[in-house]
This record gives structure tokens, C-alpha cells and sequence, in this order.
């Protein structure tokens, strides 16, 4: 079942351009975090998706392999607070996607982005498409999510470390000469 999230907070985006692993001997894919608060209305929306999705695959079992299910952390939503270690997860909750085929990745005007752009980093907001779909088979029954599209929304506090630099912070860089320097070389600054 497809969903469409709206302004949600990317983490975990090293993957979005390039296919990557995240555990040794894994087959590499494209994968990202979509962190929202929890009282977000879209939370609603995810449930609804992730229970459908069960009822289609297991009928009448999908209550009770939904139960294991989330005692295993086995579906796509999770809570930030397993994850409270990483920046932006606390008191939050995320919905975590991957997939094979590398997603559209695009600007708030619709052009596509590249990783060497900088436009999204972690922290900042975002919209995602994603397909909540049931697995079932040797490694147990799961929802996940497969990632499709992400689309750039706007700039938040970057998770460990600082942001890209902007195209108006190069405009404002001129060429100084040497003498400009606000010490010199000569002084004991340490």
C-alpha cells in the first residue's frame, strides 16, 4: 500500500543515493529514516497502511502475527526512543524504508538531486513516498517499507554535525589577500 509522507525529518541518508550495507553480508540497497513527532496526524495513516497490509496477506492471523510482529520490532514504524542514542530520534517516532531499485530523489521545484548537490542531509525536512508491503518468509513475518521517492522540503538542524554550506554563504566569499588574516602568524593563539 502506497503512502505519502509529508515534512518528515530524514536521518540515516548515507544510502539514499548509493545502495549500501547496513549489516555484513546483507545485499546493498538504498534505505532511509523518516523521523516524525508523535503526535503527528500521519501516524494514523501508517497504522492503518501496516494493518491493511496485514489483513491482505494473513487474514484472519494478521491480528495475532502483528502482535509478534511488534514484540520483535518487525514492523516498518518504529519508536525514536529505541533509538535515543542517534540525534533527533527521542520522543519521536520513524518509519524506516529501503529498497533494491534506487529511488527518485528530487527538489522542491521537481529537478532531481545528486548526493554531491548536499541538498538533503540529516536532519533536514522532507516528503517520502513509500510502499508498506507484508514479507513473509525464512527471515519471519514483517511490514516493511520499500523506499520511492524522496523530495527536498526544507532546511532543519543538521543531525551530528552542521548542514551543507548554502549557495548564498559561496556568493557572500570574495577573494582576500593575505593581509586580511585577524591575527598574525606571528601570535601565541593557543
Amino acid at each position: 500500500m502506497r503512502i505519502t509522507l509529508k515534512k518528515a525529518r530524514i536521518a540515516f541518508c548515507q544510502n539514499l543515493f548509493k545502495a549500501g550495507v547496513v549489516n555484513a553480508g546483507d545485499t546493498p540497497k538504498f534505505s532511509s529514516c523518516f523521523i516524525l513527532e508523535k503526535e503527528d496526524p500521519q501516524i494514523k495513516m501508517i497504522k492503518e497502511a501496516i494493518v491493511k497490509t496485514a489483513k491482505e496477506k494473513w487474514k484472519e492471523d494478521a491480528d495475532k502475527i502483528l502482535k509478534a510482529a511488534k514484540n520483535k520490532d518487525y514492523l516498518c514504524l518504529h519508536d525514536g526512543d529505541d533509538k535515543a542514542q542517534y540525534e533527533g530520534f527521542e520522543g519521536n517516532v520513524y518509519i524506516s524504508a529501503s529498497s533494491y531499485k534506487k529511488p527518485v530523489v528530487r527538489n522542491t521545484d521537481g529537478t532531481p538531486l545528486s548526493e554531491e548537490q548536499g541538498v538533503i542531509y540529516a536532519g533536514c525536512y522532507v516528503h517520502a513516498i513509500v510502499d508498506v508491503w507484508a514479507m513473509d518468509n525464512k527471515y519471519g513475518k514483517k511490514i516493511n517499507a520499500e523506499l520511492k521517492a524522496v523530495v527536498y522540503h526544507s532546511e532543519g538542524d543538521a543531525f551530528c554535525g552542521s548542514a551543507p554550506v548554502s549557495e548564498s554563504e559561496l556568493d557572500d566569499l570574495t577573494v582576500s589577500d593575505d593581509n586580511d588574516m585577524p591575527c598574525d602568524a606571528d601570535d601565541d593563539i593557543l
